[in-house]
């Protein structure tokens, strides 16, 4: 959910489309009564799923190029020095919004919206390590799971570094400590799968430990694209064309499951391997192809503009104005279609403000705190 400075128009769409599918999702929980409760149900968790996925392999793919660059450009490990810089870096980035919008959940939204029980743990990315049992800021699972991401992935190559640095080629032991970063975390969901046969979304979607490898993905398009950038270019058409029908393919899967409400071993362990790959596969070619898809400049810059909010508009819709719009004083007037209506005008607003008065001079800040 990262912006950098030199925008792709591609990728804003990739993120553009994520933060949409989640907000059509959650639009979900206003419609009861007002729309076919199994439309309902499909459009809540497929919606979901698939914009939070596309959000995963999106940051596999802008922070493993930042993290490929700084291991490859040192003869060794990076120093700590750097590496402490990347993470506070990370930080600035993402702390702020994420920690304002959970004072805000644990104070003045707490009594206001009645917004009960009140979650310590969020403030140290505790609430979901092994599943998601929590109520406060239910969007928050998948910002866990990323801030964990940018902890782990670089001791795991420096780990691979350390020991492999010396024998082989660092392109050779970057991809080696992508592969086992993957196989690790996908071991370890399957371990978890067959031998507890927890719920597929609380108990593995959104549990950290089970979900870790998901990013990753991102981050072998990111090593792809660095080392073997013409070979890239010369396949993304198939590789998106393969990405997609794997979607596809993951799409049908999760929909035959909420249709018959089961969900069996193999989807709880296999699912998020199917999409995740596959989605990582089309992001090549959204890159390289973007302004073709979108050849109008205003409608470029709309995208790009709903990119940028995103991280905001992640936050807050869900904490903040879903309850606002589900609140008896606001629902007794305010339903349906209509309400839905409201809750994307005002979430887009409120993420605008945020981003623009908050967000961003705090994404400053690391500019000058990390020379």
């Amino acid at each position: 959910m990262t912006q950098g400075t030199q925008r792709n128009i591609g990728l804003d769409i990739v993120r553009a489309i994520a933060i949409i599918l989640v907000l059509a999702s959650h639009a979900a929980m206003l419609l009861g009564g007002h729309m076919n409760e199994t439309a309902r149900r499909l459009l809540l968790y497929v919606g979901g799923f698939f914009g939070v996925e596309l959000f995963f392999v999106l940051s596999g793919l802008l922070i493993g190029t930042l993290l490929i660059k700084l291991f490859d450009t040192h003869p060794g490990c990076p120093p700590k020095s750097a590496l402490w810089r990347f993470w506070q870096r990370r930080w600035w980035r993402t702390l702020p919004t994420y920690l304002l919008v959970v004072v805000l959940n644990m104070t003045l939204l707490a009594g206001w919206l009645h917004q009960q029980p009140v979650e310590g743990r969020h403030l140290l990315f505790l609430q979901n390590l092994i599943s998601a049992d929590f109520a406060m800021m239910p969007e928050s699972w998948s910002i866990t799971v990323e801030e964990w991401f940018y902890l782990t992935l670089p001791l795991m190559l420096s780990a691979c570094v350390a020991w492999l640095g010396a024998k082989r080629p660092k392109v050779n032991v970057i991809l080696i400590a992508l592969v086992s970063y993957i196989v690790l975390f996908t071991a370890l969901r399957w371990g978890w799968v067959l031998s507890q046969d927890p719920h597929w979304d609380r108990g593995v979607r959104k549990a950290v430990l089970w979900r870790l490898d998901a990013i990753a993905w991102g981050c072998l398009i990111a090593w792809a694209s660095y080392y073997h950038a013409a070979a890239l270019a010369r396949y993304r058409r198939p590789m998106g064309l393969i990405g997609g029908g794997l979607a596809l393919l993951g799409l049908a899967w999760l929909i035959s499951a909420l249709l018959n409400d089961h969900f069996s071993a193999a989807l709880k362990g296999g699912l998020f391997t199917l999409v995740s790959v596959g989605l990582a596969l089309t992001l090549p070619g959204f890159a390289a192809h973007g302004a073709r898809l979108l050849p109008w400049r205003a409608v470029q810059r709309g995208v790009s503009q709903l990119s940028i909010i995103s991280y905001s508009l992640y936050l807050f819709h869900l904490s903040v104005v879903i309850p606002l719009m589900r609140h008896p004083g606001v629902e007794r007037y305010l339903q349906g279609w209509p309400a839905v209506a409201v809750y994307l005008v005002l979430s887009l607003l409120i993420a605008t403000l945020v981003y623009y008065a908050y967000e961003r001079p705090m994404t400053r800040q690391r500019e000058r705190f990390t020379h």
